[in-house]
């Protein structure tokens, strides 16, 4: 989504059956290409959003990001700290381009994994018996 976009037309599409209108948060995209914010459905179904308004008059906070090299761990307490169920990745090179969104759903299925895997290397572990020595 862009800055400039009217609230009338993406709420048009919000109602249209394009798989990507089914999100709850979208980035918001300024001019210049970089991250400006990110609006969420609620917003943008709400009350206080003027049809003839764009997106950028509904963004009322610097968005809130991890950089791409940050751990599950940091950004899942970042999500705790702010209290957000969604994050924006900017690249670490270029500081304002959007690499991709991070939810919720996304930490846990990762967790999720990591726990999968660990139970199923513990099943796997075996022990190879010595034959043992018979004397003559």
């Amino acid at each position: 989504m862009r800055t400039d976009q009217r609230l009338d037309e993406v709420r048009a599409w919000l109602s249209s059956n394009d798989p990507r209108s089914h999100h709850q948060g979208y980035p918001v995209i300024d001019p210049a290409g970089g991250i400006h914010g990110v609006v969420t459905r609620r917003m943008l179904l709400g009350p206080q959003a003027l049809p003839d308004g764009t997106l950028a008059d509904l963004i009322d906070r610097a968005p809130l990001v991890v950089r791409e090299d940050h751990s599950l761990r940091e950004v899942a307490d970042h999500m705790v700290a702010e209290n957000v169920g969604r994050l924006l990745v900017l690249s670490r090179t270029e500081p304002r381009q959007l690499v991709g969104i991070l939810i919720r759903a996304d930490i846990l299925a990762a967790h999720g994994r990591r726990l999968d895997e660990m139970r199923s290397a513990s099943r796997h572990i075996r022990f190879r018996r010595r034959p043992s020595r018979v004397s003559s």
